[in-house]
């Protein structure tokens, strides 16, 4: 069960990463550049839009489960790294276009994090116990 829902985190991820591809192939396709799919990517990525926070909620409170079943506790660890990552990128989501510094830059710094996401997700996978 642990690992299952480790597994359906990654996959979790991987779609709410996925966002930003759709995006660009919508706005391309928006633009006149698509053929016939046009609207279908405008349309998945709107959905996607409305789904990208709950997600988000989601992976959080499923990977606090996993942690806590694998580990039986809540300490520093690799996983936890992950956790921490995408509560951050939430936060930057929720309170970045209201700050005046960040209401330009929030979007560059929440696709950057998801760098840093994914550097601490192969960690998790392979190094499990690094830390």
């Amino acid at each position: 069960m642990v690992d299952a829902m480790g597994w359906f985190n990654l996959i979790l991820i991987l779609i709410m990463a996925s966002i930003y591809p759709v995006k660009r192939a919508a706005m391309a396709n928006s633009k006149g550049v698509g053929g016939k799919n046009s609207g279908v990517s405008l349309a998945l990525y709107k959905k996607m839009r409305l789904l990208h926070p709950l997600l988000g909620g989601l992976i959080i409170v499923l990977g606090m489960i996993h942690g806590y079943l694998a580990l039986g506790t809540v300490k520093l660890h690799t996983g936890l790294l992950v956790v921490i990552t995408v509560m951050l990128m939430g936060a930057l989501a929720i309170f970045g276009p209201k700050m005046k510094g960040l209401r330009k830059k929030w979007r560059n710094l929440h696709r950057g994090m998801g760098f840093i996401l994914l550097i601490f997700v192969i960690l998790h996978l392979f190094w499990r116990n690094l830390i």
